[in-house]
C-alpha cells in the first residue's frame, strides 16, 4: 500500500458531454481540454476563444485608474522642471521588476531619475523615514513608490512636511484607515475607484503608468512584467493573462544583456520560456538578491546595457543564490531535527528557533515544514548578540495563523501577518511561551479533507487518453498560476514498468506508465523512497499530476508530471531466487516455511528475534510488519492461506526452490504407454542397471522415467523388491490421477508456472488477487 501525500478532491462539476463534445470539434481542440475549460465558467465558443487568444486590445485604459491623471501631470511637471525623482522600489522579484520598468520609462523620455531599493534586514519592508530623508537630503523632490506604499503613512508624513511629493503606485491591501496622504495613489483597488481589473502585481500597475507616459504599450517592458506577474502570484486571468502571453514571447527573444545571462545560468536558452521557467529559474534568482543583502543589483542587471557589466552582475547573482540553496537545506535539515525530537514529535503545530539562521531564508525553510509535516510552521533566527529572534511563519489550508498567535501579541516585540503568512520578533525568553500559545491555540480545520493537503484533481483519464491533441490544447491553456492553475489528472495505468532513480542524488523517478494502447514516461520528483513499493505494486499505481511535452536533445515526448501517488494492496517484492545465503535472512522479519525439512535446516541461521514458522502454523498474531516468504510451495492454495494472515505487512518473496520440475513438464500418456510398453517386454530386472538405457532408448530424462515408474508402482502396475522390478501380471486399468505422485506433479507444475515463470509485475498482480 501506498498512502497518498495529498486528499484528492475530484472535481464536481457537471457539464454538458454533448455540448463539450461539439465544442471540441468546433474549435479543434481535445474534449478533455474543453471539459476543464466548461468547468472554469468558459461555457461558450466565444468565451473559450477569447480566453485561448488574449488580445491587447483588450487592455484596458490606464486613466481608469485611481489618481493616474493626477500621478502623470506630477510626473510630467517633474520632468519639466528637471527635478530629482526616486523611485523607492522594493527588494522581491516584483519590486524590482517594477523599478526597472519604472525607471527605464522615465530615462526613456528624459527624466533626471533614480532608484532606492530598501535593504530587507536595516529598512525592512515598505516606505522607511530615515530611507525617504535620505532621498530628500540627496535632492529628491519627488518619490515614486513601486510594489509598495500604502501602509507608509508616517513616511508620507515625513516627505510632505519637507516638502516632496509622493506618488504611491502599488497592489497591496489598502489598510482599514484608508491611505497615507500622498499626491497621488495608483491602486486598482482603490475604494469607490476601482479599475475594471483588481489583480494586478507591483510590476502591472507600473506598466501601467508607464503605458500612460508613454501613450502606448511599452511592448519593451513586457518581459520585465511579465517577470513581476508570474513571481508575485497574482491572479493569471483577465488583463494579467495578455500581458504574460506576449511576455513569454518577449523573454523568449529579449535583448537585455542581464536577463540573456540569467536565462544562461538557468538553463533555460533557446527553451520555450513558461510560468516553471520564470518560478523556478528566473524569480528565485532575483528574490535571492534581497534575501541575502542588497537587491539594487538587481535593478540594475535588468536595465543595464554593458553586457561585460551584464554578465559580473549574473554570476554575483548566481553565487548568492547558490548560497541561499544551501542555506536553506542546511537550516531545514536543522529544523527537521528539532520538529522530531521527543519533545516536539506530537505536537500539532510547529515552532523552531536556531543560531544565526539567516533571516532571509527562514519563510522558505517554513514553508517546507509546511509542506512535509502538514502543520502550520514557525522558523526563527534568534541573533545571540541581541537576545531576539525574528522570523516568519506559513499555515495549512483553513488554519488562521494569524488568529492562533494574536493572544500572544503582548509576548512579541512586533508581530504582523495575515491568515497564511506571518512575520514576527520576539525576545529569547519568551519563546517557549509563544510555542505554548500557538500549541494551544491549535484548531484542526473542520474539513475531514485537511487531515491532508487538498489537491484538487480536474479530471480522471486514461493513459490512452494522454496524446499530442491534448498536450496542444492544454498548452493553449497557459499561462498557469493562480485562478488558471494547470490541470491536475488522476491516472490510473494497467501497467507502470522501467521504474529508476534519477538525478545527482538519485532522489527522483522515472518510469513508464500505460494503458491499453498508449505508453508514456512519468517523472516524480523527490519520489525516490518509494521506488520498492512502486515495483511492488505495478498493477495498482494511482497517480495524480500533469501532462507536458518534454524535449531532450532535439526529440520531444509526452511526459506525466508526478504530483502524487497512491496503491491499494500490499507491497510485494520479488526476490525469487535459487540461492540462498545467511546474509538473506539478517532482515527483522517473519520468515514462512513451505518444506518442514528445509525449514529445520535453516532455522540455527535465523536471528531468535525473528520468527521462524512452518506455513501451517501461521496465525495473525505471529505476523511482524515484514513476512519473508523462503521457499516455494507445492500449491497455490497453500500460499493463498498465507497470504490472508499477513495483513497489511511487506512481502518478501523468495520462493527457493533448488531445481524446476517445469523444464520436462508432465509426461503424455504416449509416453507412459511406451514405458508400460518396454518394461512389458522385458522379465524381472534390476531398474538400477537399466535405468540410463530405459531413458535412452525412449529419448526421456532420467528423473522423468524415475518419476513414470513411481507412478506405476503407485497405481500398482509394477512392483519393486530390493531394486527388481517386476511387471504386475494383468494389472487393472486406473486414472493417471490416481497416483499421488502424478497429482502432486501436476499441481507443483501448475505452481512453478504461476510462481516462478512470470515476470515480476505479473507475480505481484497474482499474489495480491490471492487476499480476499
Amino acid at each position: 500500500m501506498i498512502d497518498s501525500k495529498y486528499e484528492w478532491q475530484l472535481n464536481s462539476e457537471n457539464v454538458n458531454a454533448e455540448k463539450v463534445q461539439a465544442t471540441a470539434s468546433e474549435l479543434g481542440l481535445n474534449p478533455v481540454a474543453v471539459e476543464i475549460l466548461f468547468q472554469r465558467g468558459y461555457q461558450d465558443q466565444a468565451a473559450i476563444h477569447r480566453f485561448l487568444n488574449p488580445d491587447p486590445n483588450d487592455l484596458g485604459d490606464p486613466f481608469l485608474l485611481h489618481d493616474m491623471e493626477k500621478g502623470i501631470s506630477r510626473i510630467t511637471a517633474a520632468i519639466e522642471a528637471e527635478e530629482q525623482i526616486t523611485i523607492y522600489g522594493d527588494y522581491d522579484a516584483d519590486g524590482l521588476t517594477s523599478t526597472a520598468i519604472m525607471y527605464e520609462t522615465l530615462t526613456e523620455i528624459g527624466a533626471n531619475v533614480n532608484y532606492y531599493i530598501p535593504n530587507r534586514f536595516s529598512d525592512g519592508y515598505g516606505p522607511n523615514v530615515d530611507a525617504f530623508n535620505k532621498m530628500i537630503e540627496s535632492g529628491t523632490t519627488l518619490i515614486i513608490t513601486v510594489d509598495n506604499g500604502v501602509t507608509g503613512f508616517e513616511p508620507v508624513d515625513f516627505a510632505n512636511q519637507h516638502h516632496c511629493d509622493v506618488i504611491i503606485t502599488d497592489h497591496h491591501e489598502i489598510p482599514e484607515q484608508g491611505v497615507p496622504d500622498a499626491y497621488a495613489v495608483i491602486h486598482a483597488r482603490y475604494p469607490g475607484a476601482e479599475y475594471p481589473f483588481h489583480f494586478f502585481s507591483g510590476a502591472g500597475i507600473a506598466f501601467k503608468v508607464a503605458t500612460a507616459l508613454l501613450d502606448e504599450i511599452p511592448q519593451e517592458c513586457l518581459d520585465l512584467v511579465t517577470i513581476g506577474t508570474i513571481a508575485d502570484l497574482v491572479s493569471l486571468t483577465g488583463e494579467n493573462r495578455i500581458l504574460t502571453k506576449f511576455g513569454f514571447q518577449a523573454i523568449q527573444n529579449t535583448q537585455r544583456p542581464g536577463l540573456l545571462k540569467i536565462l544562461e545560468l538557468a538553463n533555460l536558452t533557446a527553451k520555450p520560456i513558461t510560468e516553471r521557467s520564470i518560478g523556478f529559474g528566473i524569480a528565485p534568482r532575483l528574490n535571492a538578491l534581497g534575501r541575502m543583502g542588497d537587491a539594487n543589483a538587481g535593478v540594475e542587471l535588468l536595465t543595464t546595457v554593458d553586457d561585460a557589466r551584464a554578465n559580473e552582475l549574473a554570476e554575483q547573482i548566481e553565487t548568492l543564490n547558490t548560497k541561499r540553496r544551501k542555506l536553506v537545506t542546511d537550516i531545514f535539515k536543522e529544523a527537521c531535527e528539532q520538529v522530531e525530537q521527543p519533545q516536539n514529535k506530537d505536537k500539532k503545530t510547529i515552532l523552531v528557533a536556531g543560531d544565526n539562521w539567516h533571516e532571509g531564508v527562514v519563510g522558505i525553510v517554513a514553508s517546507r515544514l509546511v509542506d512535509k509535516y502538514n502543520r502550520p510552521a514557525v522558523v526563527l533566527n534568534l541573533d545571540s548578540k541581541t537576545g531576539i529572534a525574528k522570523g516568519s511563519g506559513r499555515s495549512i489550508e483553513g488554519f488562521n495563523l494569524f488568529a492562533a498567535l494574536e493572544p500572544a501579541r503582548q509576548l512579541m516585540l512586533k508581530f504582523g501577518g495575515h491568515a497564511m503568512a506571518v512575520g514576527l520578533s520576539v525576545e529569547q525568553d519568551a519563546i517557549n511561551k509563544v510555542a505554548d500559545v500557538f500549541e494551544s491555540n491549535f484548531k484542526q480545520p473542520t474539513r475531514h479533507e485537511q487531515s491532508k493537503p487538498r489537491l484538487v484533481i480536474d479530471d480522471n483519464i486514461s493513459v490512452d487518453q494522454i496524446d499530442e491533441s491534448l498536450v496542444e490544447s492544454l498548452a493553449k491553456m497557459a499561462p498557469y498560476g493562480t485562478d488558471n492553475q494547470e490541470p491536475v489528472f488522476e491516472v490510473k495505468p494497467t501497467m507502470v514498468a522501467n521504474v529508476q532513480t534519477m538525478g545527482s542524488r538519485n532522489s527522483h523517478l522515472r518510469f513508464s506508465i500505460s494503458g491499453n494502447q498508449n505508453r508514456i514516461n512519468a517523472v516524480a520528483f523527490g519520489k525516490a523512497n518509494l521506488v520498492d513499493a512502486i515495483q511492488a505494486l505495478p498493477n495498482s499505481i494511482e497517480l495524480a499530476g500533469t501532462v507536458e511535452m518534454n524535449t531532450w536533445n532535439n526529440r520531444s515526448s509526452i511526459q506525466f508530471m508526478v504530483k502524487d501517488i497512491q496503491a491499494a494492496g500490499i507491497e510485494v517484492i520479488d526476490r525469487r531466487t535459487d540461492q540462498l545465503n545467511k546474509r538473506m535472512f539478517t532482515v527483522n522479519a517473519t520468515y514462512v516455511f513451505f518444506n518442514h525439512k528445509l525449514m529445520d535446516k535453516l532455522a540455527p541461521y535465523i536471528s531468535e528475534n525473528n520468527s521462524v514458522i512452518w506455513y501451517n502454523d501461521l496465525s495473525k498474531e505471529m505476523v511482524s510488519d515484514v513476512v519473508t516468504i523462503v521457499d516455494c510451495p507445492d500449491t497455490i492454495d497453500d500460499l493463498k492461506k498465507v497470504a490472508n494472515l499477513i495483513g497489511d505487512s511487506k512481502v518478501i518473496l523468495y520462493l527457493f526452490k533448488p531445481s524446476f520440475i517445469y523444464a520436462s513438464g508432465l509426461p503424455s500418456r504416449q509416453q507412459f504407454g511406451m514405458l508400460f510398453k518396454l518394461l512389458s517386454s522385458r522379465s524381472a530386472f534390476n531398474i538400477n542397471q537399466a535405468l540410463n538405457q530405459i531413458a535412452t532408448q525412449l529419448k526421456l530424462d532420467r528423473s522423468l522415467v524415475i518419476f513414470m515408474i513411481k507412478v506405476f508402482q503407485e497405481l500398482r502396475f509394477v512392483s519393486i523388491t530390493n531394486g527388481i522390478l517386476e511387471m504386475t501380471p494383468h494389472p487393472s486399468k486406473q486414472d493417471l490421477l490416481a497416483s499421488d505422485s502424478y497429482h502432486k506433479r501436476k499441481v507443483q507444475l501448475e505452481s512453478e508456472k504461476q510462481l516462478l515463470l512470470p515476470n515480476s509485475a505479473s507475480l505481484v498482480t497474482l499474489f495480491n488477487n490471492l487476499i480476499v
